[in-house]
């Protein structure tokens, strides 16, 4: 879901979960999963903005990438093949994120391909965790 900041006009992504229980372990674990997110400063990690909890929801609020997920830039690619270049390149970023996020000693438990997001034509992130981890790392090509 798309939000707009009312301080500057920006365009950012709110990911909503709902809560599946009302037990106190389950919200914690949905803020250690936003306290993770908050100590991670790496231009290869989707920046976290603000969060909200209630009984119902976990809401994070985090900076949003405008070209979608590896297979909307891909479909987007209308067949042409991309170069080793841009693969290699996405590659080594992926790993700068993940190399960052183990010195901060955070696990992501759920990185799959579609979690590469892109930020513009030229950088990707993979996005924030789920299940207490899960994070988003930006790629440049």
């Amino acid at each position: 879901l798309t939000v707009k900041r009312r301080s500057d006009g920006a365009i950012l992504i709110m990911k909503k979960e709902k809560i599946l229980s009302k037990e106190e372990e389950e919200k914690r674990k949905r803020k250690d999963e936003v306290n993770a997110l908050k100590k991670c400063f790496h231009k290869n990690i989707v920046s976290y903005i603000d969060d909200f909890i209630d009984e119902h929801y976990s809401r994070i609020i985090m900076e949003y990438c405008k070209e979608g997920d590896l297979g909307v830039f891909l479909r987007n690619q209308q067949g042409n093949l991309l170069s080793n270049v841009s693969v290699l390149n996405w590659s080594r970023n992926l790993a700068s994120g993940m190399a960052y996020l183990k010195v901060k000693r955070i696990v992501h438990r759920d990185l799959v391909v579609n979690d590469m997001i892109f930020k513009q034509e030229l950088s990707h992130k993979v996005p924030p965790f789920r299940n207490q981890t899960t994070f988003s790392l930006l790629l440049d090509y």
